[in-house]
């Protein structure tokens, strides 16, 4: 019976020292953490980090927010930080703009630069966060003409170029550059506009897509898509006014509170995966 305990516990160590040896080291370039995933929340934004890794050269996850309020949130991950082990880090992320009462995400990621970010927790400062109103007054456009007589027209601090267009019966799919050159910010929503044909009657744009912000001096494309049925019109011969509408307003932004959030290690699944 002795000699059975003593090879079952010498079967039991080799277990567990080859589980060891098969673990990955922390000091392993390969070795990566995973985190546990967090929620909290502002007075404007709920808040969820899920995917969050690192390795000791780099830290990511997924950041999404949700637009608690009726106007548009917009967030620079530029003005957050990273605080790993007496460090900080900022992401280079793009801007993010958020619907009122929408939601959207970004995946933000910093490299360590020569630092071994690979810490066991960290915290992360989400700052950059503003509000700019979604009623806010509206910039008036002339009406523009298709087929086009002039390539561009400006409205207030705003430039519309024609890039391109194409005319069938029941079709018409026009491209514009829109140029923001005022001292706040640019609002454009291309799901306001419309158009007009002969006979009066008004169509809205079809191609349904998200607003977007503009900085002084920042350009961006946006599409209309026009569809008429053939027995109302050809669009082909048709002569339309593209209707501006709201689509074009201009604001300030209004700094919102941020939060800082605390990003831990999750053992069990960063033990399981780095096998």
């Amino acid at each position: 019976m002795k000699k059975t305990r003593f090879i079952l516990l010498a079967c039991l160590l080799t277990a567990v020292q080859w589980n060891a040896s098969a673990q990955k080291s922390k000091t392993d370039p390969d070795h990566t953490n995973y985190y546990a995933e967090v929620t909290t929340e502002t007075n404007e934004v709920n808040i969820e980090i899920k995917d969050a890794v690192s390795r000791i050269e780099f830290s990511k996850f997924k950041i999404k927010l949700a637009n608690k309020t009726t106007d548009y949130v917009v967030f620079k991950p530029k003005e957050s930080t990273f605080k790993i082990a007496g460090s900080d880090f900022s992401p280079n992320d793009r801007m993010l703009l958020i619907q009122p009462s929408d939601k959207g995400g970004r995946v933000l990621d910093i490299k360590g630069n020569g630092k071994n970010v690979h810490a066991d927790e960290y915290q992360f400062v989400l700052a950059g966060l503003y509000k700019i109103k979604a009623d806010a007054p509206s910039t008036d456009v002339a009406n523009f003409k298709l087929p086009a007589s002039v390539n561009d027209v400006t409205g207030g601090n705003f430039k519309i170029e024609l890039l391109k267009i194409s005319k069938e019966t029941k079709e018409t799919v026009v491209k514009f550059k829109v140029t923001y050159n005022g001292k706040g910010y640019g609002l454009v929503n291309p799901n306001k506009l419309g158009v007009k044909i002969d006979n009066g009657q008004e169509f809205a744009n079809a191609k349904i897509q998200d607003a977007f912000l503009l900085a002084p001096g920042e350009s961006d494309n946006f599409i209309a898509l026009f569809t008429i049925p053939g027995k109302i019109a050809d669009m082909q011969f048709a002569n339309m006014e593209v209707l501006w509408r709201n689509t074009f307003s201009e604001s300030e932004l209004q700094k919102l509170e941020g939060v800082t959030i605390d990003i831990k290690v999750d053992e069990g699944k960063t033990a399981a995966k780095n096998k």
